[in-house]
């Protein structure tokens, strides 16, 4: 790879572009707005006054998100699922760590670890 192409890569995932725009495509894509264009500009500017102020950026999905599809994989009502079961539905909406330390994982450890690290794949700028 040349010192050009090294530099370039480098440049994008130290702004963090890629997934910013695979989160602007989310949010466009699922919100349907008449100007996409102005409403990816106010998705910018939320993400930066998200920075600027320490608050949460915005994100596609929220704690009662987290909930139902928690509900679609706990389809005896248990309260519990396992890990594996846990890390596939999460690994469908983009999140691939490991988040949970227990081999059977409840809904409340299961919403509060997904959100919290949505949250942080969220953040699309530098810190």
């Amino acid at each position: 790879m040349n010192p050009r192409e090294t530099a370039t890569i480098e440049y994008v995932e130290d702004h963090k572009l890629q997934p910013l725009m695979q989160q602007l495509i989310e949010l466009v894509t699922f919100s349907q707005p008449r100007d996409p264009r102005q409403f990816m500009i106010e998705q910018l500017q939320n993400l930066v006054s998200a920075r600027d102020t320490g608050t949460e950026p915005p994100t596609l999905l929220e704690a009662n998100n987290f909930a139902a599809i928690f509900g679609l994989i706990d389809i005896t009502g248990r309260g519990s699922v396992s890990k594996a079961e846990a890390q596939s539905a999460l690994r469908k909406v983009g999140i691939q760590s490991d988040l949970f330390q227990s081999e059977l994982v409840t809904r409340e450890t299961f919403v509060k670890a997904a959100e919290e690290e949505y949250k942080q794949i969220n953040v699309t700028y530098k810190k």
